[in-house]
């Protein structure tokens, strides 16, 4: 996949100026974007620190590192090709599970979290009930259980990348979801690009290697899924510290070496 000088905001994660410098660059199939977004000067001096330790030594920091540090201090690690259709459940994080928690890059055992069927999500039932029903989108079960909430006062919220919606009316529901049909008919004539949509399609990697969907593109994993697509750049935004673990040679192994070397040898998929 080649791409040139398309706007991306991107970061320079080994340079020396302060992570909130945007620069432009060129992608292929050796270079790769940083994860759009910003994060704080403290949270980006932690992880630079952790990637300087061996694996036993860096052990002590990986409950403080934040996922948005970890993926820019190394976007080629956690940056993946999979196949969409590997990706079969999602991760339900506990409603008592803080913010703070939901940062951080490495989970130890999650109390209180759960995996369920990907298909069996609202995201995969809207993308697939569009899809069957191109033709007639008001005629999709899922458009009719949206607009009889609508018609009782119940508005249709929905999120893109940091964006909140609200639809509340026939019309708006109607253009809602003719722009998802119509993001899905681009995808199914060019593949999957990284610069349509203003988030990345993220995936966290479980204590035993499984890819489990999380909050970022479910909409956008669904539409891969639908349409049977094979390859999808994905970021791994968070992991399991177990499975890391059980993948570092030694505690001697810098940690930086140990993450990028797992990453690259990930059975799910491979290096964008």
């Amino acid at each position: 996949m080649n791409m040139e000088n398309k706007g991306l905001a991107i970061y320079q994660p080994y340079g020396h100026r302060l992570p909130t410098v945007k620069v432009s660059a060129t992608m292929n199939n050796d270079t790769h974007t940083a994860p759009k977004g910003r994060t704080s000067l403290g949270a980006w001096t932690m992880c630079q620190t952790w990637r300087h330790l061996p694996v036993g030594a860096a052990r002590r920091l990986e409950p403080l590192l934040e996922c948005s540090a970890v993926t820019r201090v190394f976007p080629q690690a956690t940056w993946m090709t999979v196949n969409p259709r590997s990706v079969r459940r999602r991760l339900i994080k506990p409603e008592a599970c803080s913010r703070a928690r939901r940062r951080k890059f490495f989970l130890k055992e999650p109390k209180g979290w759960r995996k369920a069927d990907f298909r069996e999500s609202y995201q995969y039932r809207l993308i697939q009930d569009i899809w069957e029903h191109q033709v007639d989108l008001a005629g999709s079960s899922v458009y009719q259980e949206l607009l009889g909430g609508i018609r009782r006062g119940k508005a249709f919220h929905h999120r893109t990348g940091r964006r909140h919606f609200v639809v509340d009316t026939e019309e708006g529901l109607f253009d809602d979801m003719s722009g998802y049909l119509k993001i899905m008919q681009g995808m199914q004539a060019d593949g999957y690009r990284i610069d349509a949509a203003p988030n990345e399609l993220t995936v966290t990697v479980a204590a035993n290697g499984e890819l489990l969907a999380t909050s970022g593109g479910k909409r956008r994993l669904a539409m891969a899924q639908v349409l049977g697509l094979t390859r999808t750049p994905t970021r791994i935004s968070h992991m399991r510290s177990a499975w890391a673990r059980n993948h570092a040679r030694d505690a001697r192994e810098p940690a930086c070496e140990a993450l990028m070397r797992v990453m690259q040898t990930f059975p799910g998929g491979s290096l964008a």
